[in-house]
């Protein structure tokens, strides 16, 4: 989390209210996420171990937990990582791996592993309101829906 903040601070310098999947392990931590992200703290560099820096305090203002089961956006990022992290598994074999290699070609492996990025529209409320036209989401899906229809492995 500390990486994506530190990436989208190079780029803007408004606030962030971070969206979270209310489900996954995002607050195991809690207390260490709080002290992160505490406006308090001492205007500071923090080295990250990419080489880059990262201004603190970081400016989130707040961090909030959405279930995935009414958003689809957390949804769909629950799968896309599901489906990276089983690529990565070595256990992953049979039809599995079938599958799994069968939705790298059908588009996923045309990403990297931070190809999905927000556009530069935020939200203007939390938790976001839903908006009209193609975003990260509608773009993934269309791909995935377009190779499908093409004759492409489907997902």
């Amino acid at each position: 989390m500390l990486a994506v903040i530190a990436h989208w601070r190079k780029i803007h310098d408004e606030d962030f209210a971070v969206v979270h999947d209310a489900t996954a392990n995002f607050f195991r931590h809690r207390n260490l996420w709080e002290r992160i992200t505490n406006t308090d703290v001492p205007d500071q560099s923090h080295r990250l171990g990419d080489g880059s820096d990262v201004e603190f305090p970081l400016r989130v203002v707040s961090t909030a937990a959405v279930d995935s089961r009414e958003n689809r956006s957390i949804q769909f990022c629950d799968v896309l990582a599901g489906l990276v992290a089983r690529h990565f598994d070595p256990r992953t074999e049979g039809d599995d791996r079938k599958l799994i290699d069968d939705v790298i070609e059908a588009g996923l492996g045309c990403l990297d592993y931070n190809g999905i990025r927000p556009s530069f529209v935020w939200p203007d409320e939390i938790p976001p309101r839903r908006l009209s036209g193609p975003d990260a989401v509608d773009r993934m899906t269309q791909m995935i829906f377009g190779a499908h229809n093409s004759g492409r492995p489907a997902v």
